[in-house]
Formats: structure tokens, sequence, C-alpha cells
């Protein structure tokens, strides 16, 4: 059943019925049922069409000329392929512009700079409208029934960052401890990719690096709330001297 927020309209070549999202209606476009209507169509009606070769399989197809610097290949397919092939298996899309080793230095040190400056963090985090996700309310009230010491930061709202890291949970009576939260999706190995923050040992030897322990709880623990209660518990015993 479709929502509210699209209408179905007829193909601007073939006439078949095609749904579209109000956003893209707004934009007065004509619009196609498909890639190969779109083709016949710019083929017939439109006469500032030219030819382009694909990259990837040579074969030649019609686009308008305002496309003819970015219209690089005749398929999703041929794009993989030529990726797969240049970029040795990379899933990287950024095979144009690279920045120079002396630029990401700076860039680098730039963003350390503002994360370090608390004005930057609360309009970042303004930005991004964070709010507590529900497995973050669940494991929030666990904590203030067993361990009221750990209080929710995710949303800055303690206004506590360590090297650019904003922890979802700290320990506010005085010991270097957070926790965080991964949601099993987002903090998937195929999903956070290259990202080696993003993964558990990543994350924790992040915040080992600055003094603090961190215990990070999976979202799919918290099925189990005796569990859950175990493994805070246990990470509570280890007793750190800091100098």
């Amino acid at each position: 059943m479709r929502n509210k927020t699209g209408k179905e309209i007829p193909c601007g070549q073939c006439g078949k019925l095609v749904y579209l999202p109000l956003w893209r209606l707004r934009q007065g476009k004509e619009h196609f049922c498909s890639l190969k209507c779109e083709l016949e169509w710019v083929h017939k009606r439109n006469c500032n069409a030219c030819s382009i070769q694909c990259l990837q399989c040579g074969k030649t197809f019609m686009r308008p000329k305002h496309e003819f610097n970015v219209a690089k290949f005749c398929s999703k397919k041929c794009v993989g392929l030529w990726r797969a092939e240049h970029l040795n298996g990379s899933d990287n899309w950024r095979y144009g512009k690279h920045h120079t080793e002396d630029a990401k230095r700076r860039i680098k040190s730039t963003n350390i700079a503002n994360w370090q400056d608390p004005d930057f963090v609360k309009r970042m985090v303004k930005s991004w409208a964070r709010r507590p996700t529900n497995p973050e309310k669940q494991l929030e009230d666990i904590l203030n029934k067993y361990f009221p010491q750990f209080k929710y930061n995710g949303d800055n709202r303690l206004g506590v960052v360590l090297g650019g890291l904003i922890p979802d949970f700290i320990n506010v009576n005085g010991r270097k401890e957070v926790i965080e939260l991964f949601g099993d999706f987002y903090h998937a190995p195929e999903t956070i990719g290259y990202r080696w923050r993003g993964s558990e040992l990543g994350k924790t030897m992040a915040y080992n690096s600055l003094g603090f322990r961190c215990l990070v709880i999976w979202e799919h623990e918290l099925d189990n709330e005796s569990e859950v209660v175990e493994k805070i518990r246990q990470f509570m015993k280890v007793r750190v001297k800091h100098g």
C-alpha cells in the first residue's frame, strides 16, 4: 500500500504508471519507468543529445550534452565492473579527486582542534538532532536501576567529549569509565568497513589511549537483562590507578 508521500504518474515514453515521491515530482522534469525509456526519449525528442562510449564495455549510448562530462557508463553493472578492475575491489567510490598527504594532515589537525572546542561540539551535535534511541533508553533504564553512577551522554547533554568521541554513558562518580552501546546493524563489520574506530576493539583502544576504560554492550545483549547486569558488574570490579 502506497503512502501519502508520493504519486503514480505515466512514463514520459511508454505511458506505464510509475510511482514517484513528491520531491521528485516537484522537480518539474519528465519522468520514466526505466533507463531504456529515458534513453529512447532523449534520442527521439532531445535534439541536443549526443552519443557517449561506455568506459567499460565500449557500448555507445545517448545522453544530453550537458551530461557528457559525467555520464561515463551505460549501466550500473559497468560501473561495478570498472571499479572492481581499477580500484582493486575497493568499495571506495571516490575515484576522482584525492587529497595530498599534506592536505590530509592539515585537515586532520583542524578536525582535532575543532573537536576540542565546546562551542563547535555543541553546534555539531545540535545539527545531528541526536536523541536517545530505543536500545539506549533500554540500557539507560538498566543502568538507572543497578548502576546509577552511569549517566547518558550520547547527545552531549553532559558536555563530555573525549578525543573527538562522545561516549554514550559515562561514570560521573570520578572513575574514568565509559559504556558504549553498539547497534547490531550500524556496527557490524560489513557496515563499518574500514572505519577501525567504529569496531569494538578500535573504540576500546581509542578510549584506553585517553586513560578511560570502555565497555561495549551490543544491542542484542539487551534481550537478557541479567547477563548485561553481570557484564557491567564484572567491568566495575576492575580498578585501575590513574596517575
